[in-house]
């Protein structure tokens, strides 16, 4: 077990807790760990340094924090709230305690997890109409946003990846013929 499975498992602990929050739930993605408490959840960075992503340090896993609440405001301000420290030791740690911070996680307001648009997709209350919507909103923020031109970001081939392994996610819920115009689209 890695230092951040034993801390996450001590954050399953009540104790690590402020008096009036307990954990409840633990949920894992491949970047982080999010224990939800019913009031708040807390998204903790795992320390991974992937080919799109670098995790790999205390002092990076808070500037990203900081950085998903900065960009993740903008779209559900009331959802956001604040970067805390998590203090003490990875076997007894204390979330937003005092002293010296061993690791940090983004509060939010916890949501319910049917609102999560994969669940909304599994219970068929997710329309075309919803995400063309939502496609559109990315679109105009993406119009809206500088230009970033450094060279450290790399040329279209880095971009193009993730968009291209997409289509093996997608390719169940789609029709072939919308496959094949996303596609098209995409190498356009």
């Amino acid at each position: 077990m890695g230092k951040g499975d034993i801390l996450v498992q001590g954050l399953l602990d009540p104790n690590a807790w402020p008096d009036d929050i307990c954990p409840r739930r633990l949920l894992e993605t491949h970047i982080s760990w999010v224990i939800l408490t019913g009031e708040y959840a807390y998204k903790i960075k795992k320390p991974v340094k992937l080919e799109f992503l670098d995790f790999s340090t205390l002092e990076l896993r808070k500037r990203w924090c900081e950085e998903e609440l900065r960009l993740n405001n903008r779209w559900a301000p009331t959802l956001y709230l604040d970067v805390v420290p998590i203090t003490g030791s990875v076997y007894q740690p204390q979330m937003n305690g005092a002293g010296t911070p061993i690791e940090y996680a983004v509060r939010m307001r916890e949501f319910p997890q049917t609102a999560l648009l994969s669940e909304q997709l599994d219970r068929g209350s997710l329309g075309v109409d919803d995400m063309l919507e939502l496609a559109e909103m990315i679109a105009d923020r993406h119009a809206s946003a500088p230009d970033n031109r450094e060279e450290r970001f790399g040329g279209l081939a880095p971009i193009r990846k993730p968009m291209v392994e997409n289509f093996h996610y997608i390719e169940p819920v789609l029709e072939r013929d919308e496959l094949a115009r996303f596609e098209r689209w995409t190498d356009a």
